[in-house]
């Protein structure tokens, strides 16, 4: 996945499901205003995996992210919709990662990582 200066990034974290699967969220604020939240999934594994998630802000952009399988080395990102929020906004999210059965909220993983 390609980012620019629009996108403002966690780190990646680690799920606690395997060391090898890693996920954070990006905010993507254009120049009219509109933000996006993304839930970006990293699988460093060797083998394929099963995902799904969810995304929610404090703009009122929830969405669920479909289960879908990521392959071994692959990058994928779930894109929430795209909200106006105001030249002066602060945006916030949170993103659920589920793979292979196995939930985890970034904030969780956030807290358990330092």
């Amino acid at each position: 996945m390609e980012t620019d200066p629009t996108w403002h990034c966690t780190k990646y974290f680690d799920h606690k499901g395997s060391k090898n699967v890693f996920f954070k969220t990006c905010n993507v604020i254009n120049a009219a205003n509109y933000a996006q939240t993304v839930l970006v999934v990293q699988n460093k594994a060797s083998v394929t995996i099963n995902i799904e998630g969810e995304i929610t802000t404090n703009f009122g952009g929830h969405v669920d992210c479909a289960p879908s399988p990521l392959g071994a080395g692959a990058t994928r990102g779930c894109y929430g919709p795209s909200k106006y929020v105001g030249p002066a906004a602060i945006v916030g999210n949170n993103a659920r990662l589920n793979f292979n059965g196995i939930d985890e909220w970034l904030d969780e993983a956030m807290k358990r990582q330092g």
